[in-house]
């Protein structure tokens, strides 16, 4: 009898792109933002209102993102740009209504601003690529 014809040998290996450990750090954060907000949210005794019920989506949506980048997913690449546009421009809104970006606060704002866009700069930089095999 004849053996089936393969396109791989049983010794291939899996080998990752260099630049997938940067984007395991990136599910981390999105993951540690969720359950950060999350916590804080279930912290208080206050009744749930509209904000609290945002709060819930928007830390839902984190955890999603980060969790499906673990996995390397490419639609939670996309989700997590959409996400990080949307946390940025609010955030940068919020922060002008509350008059943080003249006062003592704007170092730390413009820091979170700048770690965003690094990362929506990277996400939409480095889409998953499928796993190449390399023959022995």
């Amino acid at each position: 009898m004849s053996e089936p014809i393969s396109s791989h040998s049983e010794e291939s290996q899996t080998v990752e792109p260099s630049r997938s450990g940067w984007m395991v750090v990136v599910a981390v954060l999105f993951v540690a933002f969720g359950v950060l907000s999350m916590w804080h949210l279930f912290q208080g005794s206050t009744p749930w209102d509209r904000g609290k019920i945002l709060n819930a989506v928007f830390s839902s949506a984190s955890l999603v993102v980060g969790l499906a980048l673990w996995f390397r997913q490419n639609w939670a690449r996309w989700l997590g740009i959409v996400w990080l546009a949307w946390m940025f421009a609010t955030k940068v809104l919020w922060w002008h209504y509350r008059g943080e970006l003249e006062s003592g606060k704007r170092t730390m704002a413009l820091l979170t601003c700048l770690i965003c866009l690094m990362i929506l700069w990277y996400l939409y930089q480095n889409p998953f690529r499928p796993r190449q095999h390399v023959e022995k």
